[in-house]
């Protein structure tokens, strides 16, 4: 690969047949890990998903698409995996079944978002026709995002790249604060 200066200073490694035809969309994201914000120069690891559903076809299918899209997933079966899967190792993003037996999608997202407190991990609950309500009023207030089930392809793929991308602008804002002290 080819480097290329983005910061004074800081290099990244590029592909050389993206100096004439680069990625898009969650590619780009998963492999350059960068944003173009601050620029940090430094590359980040693919992105790793936390994909959690009771429904087994709906989370592989999920799973699926996601790894077709460059990105790194973990499967959960139900709300306390993806909070062992991100007490495990570092996540870029949940996206959970709101409805699951045990624990719902709400209260583990208020466990995730306890213990990453310190830093931000954006998490998406997915909603059924029959969560509606106050399930879903409360489901809006500890959630990053929420997407109606069934929900179309490039639609979930879009709304995850929107999610990534606000993560790592905010993972840059942290690595450059840390950088002025």
């Amino acid at each position: 690969p080819h480097t290329r200066e983005c910061v004074k200073g800081h290099y990244s490694r590029v592909p050389a047949r993206w100096e004439t035809n680069p990625p898009t969309g969650l590619a780009r994201l998963a492999y350059l890990g960068y944003s173009a914000l601050v620029g940090t120069g430094y590359p980040l690891p693919k992105a790793v998903i936390v994909v959690a559903d009771d429904d087994k076809a709906m989370c592989e299918r999920i799973a699926r698409l996601l790894r077709e899209h460059g990105l790194t997933v973990i499967s959960a079966p139900n709300a306390q995996g993806a909070i062992d899967a991100v007490r495990a190792r570092p996540i870029d993003l949940v996206l959970m079944d709101v409805t699951m037996p045990g624990l719902s999608g709400v209260d583990a997202c208020k466990v995730i978002k306890t213990i990453t407190k310190d830093h931000f991990l954006p998490v998406i609950l997915m909603t059924t026709p029959g969560d509606g309500g106050s399930r879903l009023q409360h489901a809006r207030t500890v959630s990053d995002e929420i997407v109606a089930k069934p929900v179309p392809d490039s639609e979930l793929v879009a709304r995850l790249e929107n999610m990534l991308r606000v993560k790592r602008a905010h993972d840059d804002v942290q690595f450059a604060k840390k950088e002025m002290h």
